[in-house]
């Protein structure tokens, strides 16, 4: 388990820093982090809204998030995601049984609706791709972790 709470504090420290960093350099910068909601996002199986909790501890949250102008490829509802989450959960426990001596292998906590599959949000931010290329770091000071967190999304317990 301290592998994977030290590759999550490094996430969470690099994810702080990028939010931090080099906000005054950003040609695109803008305060406005109101996320955009098209009537074509609107489908079934789709939330908007972190779902009831089956669980207190810490866990990773899912957020399906695309720019103003992205194609939706339904990667929240069609399975594309969960099948992500089940490769990348192999590729964790092979590598945690290695680095551990006792041989354990270990994975992240996913944040799960009553149902049991993965809890995914889906959230559009209000920039569009020519505009995120203005951005001398690609990022428009880090305007996807911005909408995110306040949007709502910022549970202490909860990793996105």
């Amino acid at each position: 388990m301290n592998l994977i709470k030290t590759i999550l504090t490094l996430f969470f420290c690099f994810s702080v820093f990028s939010l931090n960093s080099f906000s005054y350099a950003d040609a695109c910068y803008s305060p406005d982090t109101k996320p955009l909601l098209l009537e074509e996002d609107k489908k079934p199986g789709r939330y908007f809204e972190d779902q009831p909790d089956i669980t207190d501890e810490h866990q990773v949250h899912i957020i399906y998030s695309l720019l103003a102008d992205s194609k939706d490829n339904e990667g929240d509802i069609n399975g594309d995601v969960e099948k992500w989450i089940k490769n990348a959960d192999k590729w964790i426990l092979k590598k945690t049984k290695q680095a551990n001596k006792s041989g354990e292998s270990q994975t992240l906590r996913w944040d799960k609706r009553k149902d049991g599959k993965l809890d995914i949000s889906f959230i559009r931010i209000n920039k569009t791709s020519k505009l995120m290329k203005k951005s001398q770091y690609g990022s428009c000071d880090n305007v996807f972790a911005r909408t995110i967190l306040k949007h709502g999304f910022n549970d202490p317990k909860k990793y996105i």
